[in-house]
């Protein structure tokens, strides 16, 4: 990946996350992995998602991230919770709908 020198900041680096990965296809505020573990948790509840679907469309992402923060299940509670924060602090006010 070529990256005009003129477009990297003083600092040298493009990012904060070191760990960003470049050949991802899929760019987006929580990881896969979490929300592939989400999207099992929520079966088990009964419950569909699409995690692919949660990167690009807050409403959905937001109305999911609400149905398994209500359900009974501890682990399921926090890891909506966990993701909820993941939006809100990488700029995806998922609770602010334009």
């Amino acid at each position: 990946m070529f990256i005009p020198l003129n477009l990297v900041p003083a600092s040298g680096t493009l990012w904060q996350d070191e760990s960003l990965d470049l050949g991802s296809l899929i760019a987006g505020p929580v990881a896969m992995g979490e929300l592939e573990h989400f999207q099992q948790l929520m079966a088990d509840q009964g419950i569909s998602v699409q995690p692919t679907r949660m990167i690009y469309d807050r409403l959905y992402a937001f109305e999911r991230l609400a149905k398994g923060h209500a359900s009974g299940h501890d682990e399921l509670r926090e890891l909506s919770l966990t993701l909820f924060e993941s939006y809100q602090s990488a700029g995806e006010w998922i609770g602010l709908i334009h």
